[in-house]
């Protein structure tokens, strides 16, 4: 995704992000261990791309996260 950004100069909206992961992944690359869809969430400043771990239930204790700081944040060149 922080490449994504680097060369387009923005990340997928939140409305785009399935189209973009069938662009950019084939296959179960797109799902988690359990067999989900990883689920996006975009800030002005960050990302996370995120897991609803083995229940398969979002914002329950056993999700997995990563969240990223904003390459055009990173490098202060303000937004895109």
């Amino acid at each position: 995704m922080q490449q994504q950004e680097h060369v387009e100069l923005r990340l997928p909206a939140k409305g785009e992000w399935t189209k973009w992961v069938e662009t950019h992944y084939a296959g179960d690359g797109s799902k988690d261990p359990w067999g989900n869809f990883y689920q996006y969430d975009i800030w002005p400043d960050s990302f996370a791309i995120i897991s609803s771990g083995p229940d398969r239930v979002r914002k329950t204790p056993d999700d997995i996260r990563d969240v990223r700081i904003r390459q055009w944040q990173a490098k202060g060149k303000g937004k895109p």
